[in-house]
């Protein structure tokens, strides 16, 4: 059973970097369908998840198109970072994610898309978890 888990953990986490589409700003033309958004239940569900997700952050390195999160692997599960990126990936579809499990024990989620992408992620996630600031 542990083994099919780290399985389908590894195939989410590989369907999950598969190219983003291409970013395009928000459009304010209501006869344009909008980007996807979150019904309630998502949406909280998805404040949850941030909060364990990108609050157990140890660490965010800057990338030239992104930021990588090094998360606190004792206090993370790789299928609630999988779930949050399903979610995120809803409402910022321009956006690559990935979720890369060292040798090491760490869990690095990189996310990662075209210009504008960084000052967009600095606005919607905390840079670190509070204890780390």
């Amino acid at each position: 059973m542990r083994k099919r888990l780290h399985h389908l953990v590894f195939l989410l986490a590989i369907c999950m970097t598969l190219p983003a589409e291409p970013w395009k700003p928000p459009s304010t033309d209501v006869s344009t369908p909008a980007e996807v958004s979150l019904s309630d239940a998502e949406s909280e569900r998805y404040q949850s998840l941030t909060n364990r997700v990108i609050g157990t952050a140890n660490v965010r390195t800057e990338l030239s198109d992104g930021f990588r999160y090094v998360l606190d692997s004792e206090n993370t599960e790789p299928a609630d970072v999988i779930e949050w990126m399903r979610l995120q990936r809803k409402s910022c579809p321009f956006v690559s994610y990935s979720l890369h499990f060292t040798s090491g024990g760490d869990l690095l989620l990189d996310l990662r898309g075209p210009d504008g992408v960084k000052e967009l992620l600095q606005l919607e996630l905390p840079p670190l978890a509070p204890q780390f600031i």
